[in-house]
């Protein structure tokens, strides 16, 4: 019963602390990246749409 606290613990720890250091950097690209794309992406459909 023991064994499975412990498991249990350190899946929670493991899951607590990849994403943690994943979110910030998979946050900070995007945000540089829309802001050049966005106007191309939105400049494509409006010219469509012309």
């Amino acid at each position: 019963m023991r064994t499975h606290l412990s498991a249990e613990k350190k899946n929670v720890a493991a899951a607590q602390k990849a994403p943690a250091p994943v979110a910030p950097a998979v946050y900070t690209p995007p945000p540089v990246n829309p802001l050049p794309s966005s106007p191309f992406a939105f400049t494509s459909p409006f010219k469509h749409a012309a």
